[in-house]
């Protein structure tokens, strides 16, 4: 295969993860997606139909919307779906939907913690419960439904897949605003490399996590980031929040057909670490053993100097 180029951006579906390199890579697997009304999470499922799933568990809090993703997914090709109706923020109805969709379809292969949650403002405006409540449901809530599969999937180890949808906010410098959902998304990466280590320890290998910045699609959470009272504080916040929305080019396509990719068993050496769906996922792959050496992909500080605190052996043992 030609090299691919790593240093190219994409905003929408490319070669390496082109639809018709997974016609039925995912046959037989039943996959639970949260946020899966509208959005990256209805481009998910579909995209999971037509890579060939055996069951979709469609989550949400609005039937109507889940409804109309079970019938796009169905005109796809023959698959099951079992639709949840939940709120992403309450752990009991996300029980409630795990043991329901266990029962219709069988125990999950795939999950992927699609559900979100953004406020555009900044700490000092946050009530303490505001700020918390984006942390539950962006890092609170994966993290339950990672520990309702994981060990089903530790049982099986025969190709599973979680895919935590993370954010380019987990990783880059830190910027004001948001202060809630930047820390939920850095959290939610550096659990699913902790997650992906302790199945490593234990010589599970094919169970495989990931956290996937999404892109920057025009979505109905993006536009609706800053309230009046910030944006008199801040005047024009709102104004600029939009434009920034309004020249976003990624499709929802490219997330989904990148979760595909991820979940087709092709990155399976890179598990644990942090992708970006506007990167060629195929060029990464090409240079796994790079990203390997030098541990491209996971979250960690700079130094200065180049100082490096695991250089001492006793040191290895506390971090």
């Amino acid at each position: 295969m030609a090299d691919l180029d790593i240093k190219a951006i994409h905003t929408n579906v490319y070669p390496s993860i082109d639809p018709s390199n997974f016609p039925n890579t995912l046959s037989g697997k039943i996959a639970f997606i949260t946020g899966a009304g509208r959005g990256i999470g209805r481009a998910i499922a579909i995209a999971f139909a037509q890579a060939g799933v055996k069951g979709l568990a469609l989550l949400a809090r609005s039937t109507g919307e889940l409804e109309e993703t079970a019938e796009l997914c169905k005109k796809e090709r023959e698959v099951q779906v079992c639709i949840c109706t939940a709120d992403a923020a309450k752990t009991s109805e996300l029980d409630a939907a795990v043991d329901k969709a266990v029962k219709e379809l069988g125990e999950i292969d795939i999950l992927v913690n699609n559900a979100g949650a953004n406020r555009l403002r900044p700490f000092h405006m946050t009530p303490p419960d505001e700020w918390w409540s984006i942390l539950e449901v962006n890092l609170h809530n994966p993290a339950h439904l990672m520990s309702r599969v994981i060990n089903p999937m530790r049982a099986r180890n025969s190709g599973q897949y979680i895919i935590n949808i993370s954010s380019r906010a987990a990783v880059m410098a830190s910027r004001g605003f948001a202060s809630s959902y930047t820390s939920s998304k850095t959290a939610l990466t550096r659990m699913t490399a902790c997650v992906q280590a302790e199945l490593t320890m234990d010589n599970i290998d094919r169970v495989c996590c990931f956290s996937l910045h999404p892109g920057g699609p025009k979505t109905k959470m993006n536009y609706g980031l800053v309230e009046p009272d910030v944006d008199a504080a801040y005047p024009g916040m709102h104004e600029r929040v939009r434009k920034f929305v309004d020249i976003q080019e990624d499709t929802v396509e490219l997330c989904a057909w990148t979760v595909v990719y991820l979940c087709s068993g092709k990155a399976d050496k890179l598990r644990g670490r942090y992708f970006d769906v506007e990167q060629d996922v195929g060029a990464v792959m090409q240079h796994e053993e790079e990203v390997l050496r030098d541990n491209r992909g996971d979250l960690k500080v700079d130094m200065a100097g180049d100082w490096t605190y695991l250089t001492s052996s006793t040191n290895q043992m506390k971090h």
